[in-house]
């Protein structure tokens, strides 16, 4: 909730969509995973934000991979223009994503900062690619995107952060 009220006074956008994926492909045997209905419902009774928006839309386009979800909402929404908003922690593990460097030329990412801390971002393929072939560009809560990039990568390292993950929060709510 914190990246995504960041987001919105940041980026020149009109809603944030929480995307529930019906099953992470990273995460696939996690001991800990629930099901994506129930899911879908937390986060839905969680998210009360008159601009945000969960959608379980994966789910609806059959797709697996963030990748194909982009294809299609692209196709679907053509006049749309996106963004996927994530934590850094996403951009420690990028590279291991399905198509990561096709999706990256696809759309702009902007990660904002939340452990591990950025210094281990910049060990990565996806940081290394960035500086090589992709729009970089650096920002702060002080100061607000003007237009989104056709693709990239946006980089929010400073502001507000909580060392908390998803998993941490459902062992919680156990």
């Amino acid at each position: 909730m914190l990246i995504a009220k960041r987001a919105l006074a940041l980026l020149p956008i009109d809603c944030v969509w929480w995307m529930v994926s019906p099953e992470n492909p990273l995460k696939k045997n996690h001991p800990e995973r629930t099901d994506f209905a129930s899911r879908l419902y937390k986060t839905e009774k969680y998210v009360t934000h008159p601009k945000m928006l969960v959608t379980g839309i994966e789910e609806e386009l059959s797709t697996r991979y963030s990748y194909e979800t982009i294809l299609k909402l692209k196709y679907h929404f053509p006049k749309t223009k996106f963004v996927w908003i994530a934590g850094t922690d996403n951009a420690a593990v990028f590279d291991k994503w399905d198509c990561w460097q096709e999706l990256i030329e696809t759309i702009p990412f902007c990660f904002f900062a939340r452990p591990p801390l950025s210094s281990l971002v910049k060990k990565t393929k996806l940081d290394m690619l960035a500086k090589n072939k992709i729009k970089h560009i650096y920002a702060s809560d002080r100061n607000n995107i003007s237009e989104l990039p056709e693709q990239g990568v946006i980089w929010v390292k400073t502001g507000k952060t909580r060392n908390i993950s998803s998993s941490a929060i459902r062992m919680r709510q156990k």
